[in-house]
C-alpha cells in the first residue's frame, strides 16, 4: 500500500486537547469515521485522526471512489442501544468542536465571494485589546461577536 501523507495545507488547527481527545477516541472506542485522501495520497481531510491513528499502529483500509458514492463506514460491533456506540456519536462530534481552522491559510487560497457561497464569513485576524472584541463600545455591554480564531458566535 501506498503511503498516505498529510495534507500539505492542512486548514484545520489541532491543539493539544483536540490530539487528546481523539487518541483517547481511538483507544477507548475503536475507529469511527474515515479519512479522505486524493489520488496522489494526500489526506483531504482527517489529519488529525491519521495521525493518532497512525502512532496507534490501526490498520488502514483504502476504498476506493470517484466521488459518485457515498461510502459508510459500519461497525459491526455496535448496536444502536449500547454504551460505547452512544459514547462514539458523542465524542466523534465532540472531537471536532476542539480544533480550529487556520484562517489566515483558508484566507490564501479562497476568495470572500467564494467563501461567502458557502456561508463561511471571511475572517481577520483581530487586532486591539481582546475586552473591546467583547464589548459594545456605545454603551458598554456585551454583544455577539464573531470569535477571530474559531469562527464562532460568542454571546
Amino acid at each position: 500500500m501506498a503511503k498516505i501523507k498529510l495534507d500539505s495545507k492542512n486548514y484545520r488547527v489541532h491543539p493539544d486537547k483536540n490530539k487528546m481527545i481523539i487518541d483517547k477516541s481511538l483507544k477507548e472506542l475503536g475507529a469511527g469515521r474515515s479519512i479522505l485522501i486524493d489520488s496522489e495520497n494526500e489526506i483531504i481531510a482527517g489529519n488529525g485522526v491519521f495521525e493518532q491513528a497512525e502512532k496507534q499502529n490501526i490498520k488502514i483500509k483504502i476504498v476506493e471512489t470517484d466521488g459518485t458514492e457515498l461510502i459508510a463506514v459500519k461497525r459491526t460491533d455496535l448496536k444502536t442501544n449500547d454504551k460505547k456506540r452512544k459514547k462514539l456519536a458523542l465524542i466523534d462530534n465532540h472531537s471536532t468542536d476542539t480544533s480550529t481552522f487556520d484562517f489566515e491559510a483558508i484566507n490564501v487560497d479562497f476568495g470572500e465571494v467564494e467563501l461567502e457561497e458557502w456561508g463561511i464569513e471571511k475572517i481577520n485576524k483581530f487586532e486591539g485589546n481582546i475586552d473591546d472584541f467583547f464589548m459594545d463600545n456605545n454603551d458598554s455591554k456585551k454583544k455577539d461577536r464573531l470569535c477571530p480564531h474559531c469562527g464562532k458566535i460568542i454571546n
